[in-house]
């Protein structure tokens, strides 16, 4: 069984060093990734036990995701663990069904002086519950939930300027009627995105369409249908945006079943360049989405509120999409 010596030979540092690294306090950059190499390749395992009765801490965090049935959520959390493993520390990752009941549920048990802190993937509504945490003293970050209250760190997406800019490029191209396939806007991530489609065509005095607003739940067999729903309108939209990885699998599998020709009879902007959407042929324009960065974010920022460093408390970090136009937009011919 390999020890801290064997580490410290390994990663060509000191044992000090290495038991410094082990117990969350910083070191130089160079040692940290030689010292998380050296562990890897020593399949080295430290006696968590005993590092906990001697520095008051489990060296485990709580993740806490709405669904591991998606690329997006995997992305974050693979990063997230990798992050967290260079620092010595373990996750215990939790899937709440995206119900918020189980989320609370899941989050009070880890909270028992389970884990160090938690980073929440979070569909609650419920403001009390997050006071509640604040309380026990235990470092929060959030994911993908925006909170008006400061009682949280918070690592999000640019969810407006997400759909702000597809929208724009397809007005350019001459699209007026552009339809969104949107969550519930009873979610934060519904809602902005949302706002992102409505600025738009604000900025550009195209008056918004209801019959082509489809706010529905981010799952495919919900944008399966609306998009059918919206193909089969007497004045039917000449575009289409969606708004998540599943709602754009959901619209494609419509497509697919109309016959509809991309983008010959429908320019179509899709959601996260993951998964079957790298596939579809003619290659989808694409929103997409920082889900590395929004992981090793999420977990640095935990790390630093974990190990005593509070400075600009509460910290919103908001990161940019990437908008990537191919071939399934076409531009619409003016009639004169």
């Amino acid at each position: 069984m390999s020890t801290i010596i064997d580490v410290a030979k390994e990663a060509g540092v000191s044992p000090g060093t290495v038991s410094r690294f082990m117990n969350g306090v910083l070191v130089k950059e160079r040692n940290r990734l030689n010292i998380g190499d050296a562990i890897k390749k020593l399949n080295f395992s430290p006696n968590l036990a005993a590092r906990s009765l001697k520095t008051s801490k489990t060296y485990v965090v709580g993740v806490v995701v709405p669904s591991l049935g998606d690329f997006y959520t995997n992305s974050q959390v693979m990063k997230i663990e990798q992050k967290l493993y260079e620092s010595g520390y373990s996750i215990i990752l939790c899937d709440t069904i995206s119900n918020h009941l189980t989320e609370e549920k899941r989050v009070n048990l880890l909270s028992q002086n389970m884990v160090d802190g938690l980073i929440i993937c979070s569909c609650s509504k419920n403001p009390e519950y997050m006071e509640r945490l604040k309380e026990k003293g235990i470092p929060v970050v959030l994911v993908d939930y925006g909170s008006s209250s400061s009682i949280c760190d918070q690592v999000l997406v640019d969810n407006i300027g997400a759909v702000y800019e597809p929208v724009q490029y397809l007005i350019n191209n001459n699209h007026k009627r552009i339809a969104l396939i949107n969550g519930d806007l009873k979610s934060f991530t519904g809602r902005e995105r949302f706002e992102g489609y409505r600025r738009a065509l604000a900025d550009y005095m195209i008056e918004i369409d209801e019959r082509y607003v489809k706010n529905t739940y981010f799952n495919e067999q919900c944008a399966h249908d609306a998009l059918i729903q919206l193909m089969e309108l007497s004045n039917p939209p000449t575009a289409i945006i969606t708004s998540s990885y599943h709602l754009t699998i959901g619209a494609l599998e419509a497509i697919q079943d109309m016959n509809i020709k991309i983008p010959d009879e429908l320019s179509f902007i899709g959601f996260d360049n993951v998964g079957i959407t790298k596939l579809i042929r003619p290659h989808l324009s694409i929103i997409e989405q920082p889900m590395n960065e929004i992981g090793e974010m999420a977990a640095e920022l935990l790390l630093k509120r974990i190990n005593g460093d509070f400075s600009g408390f509460p910290t919103v970090l908001r990161l940019k999409t990437k908008f990537i136009s191919k071939n399934s937009v076409i531009e619409k011919r003016v009639v004169q």
